[in-house]
C-alpha cells in the first residue's frame, strides 16, 4: 500500500467549515501517523457510519454517509484497487 503522512482523527470535531459549507479548516493533529494512504479515508468513514449498522431511527441507511463522505474523497484523490479492497475491511475494523 502507498504510505503518507496522515490525519488519521478526521471528524465533525475536526473539521472547520465556513458559513458556505465548504471545509475551510482541519483541526487536532495530534493522530498524525505515516501510515497506509487509505487508512485516512477508513478513518473519517468510521466515524460517519451508524453506531450499531442497522436501520437508523428514521429508516435511513447508516452506510449512507460514509459513502458519500468516500465518493467526495475520490473526486480529489484516486484511491488503487488493492486500497479500495482493502476499504471495507479497515472501516470495519475501526
Amino acid at each position: 500500500m502507498r504510505h503518507q503522512v496522515v490525519h488519521n482523527d478526521v471528524n465533525v470535531d475536526n473539521v472547520v467549515v465556513d458559513d458556505a459549507g465548504e471545509v475551510s479548516g482541519i483541526l487536532d493533529f495530534g493522530d498524525m501517523v505515516r501510515t497506509a494512504v487509505v487508512a485516512d479515508l477508513a478513518v473519517a468513514m468510521s466515524y460517519a457510519v451508524g453506531a450499531d449498522g442497522s436501520l437508523d431511527a428514521d429508516g435511513l441507511d447508516p452506510w449512507q454517509a460514509p459513502y458519500d463522505l468516500a465518493r467526495g474523497y475520490l473526486t480529489a484523490r484516486m484511491l488503487d484497487d488493492d486500497e479500495l479492497a482493502l476499504l471495507p475491511h479497515l472501516v470495519r475494523a475501526r
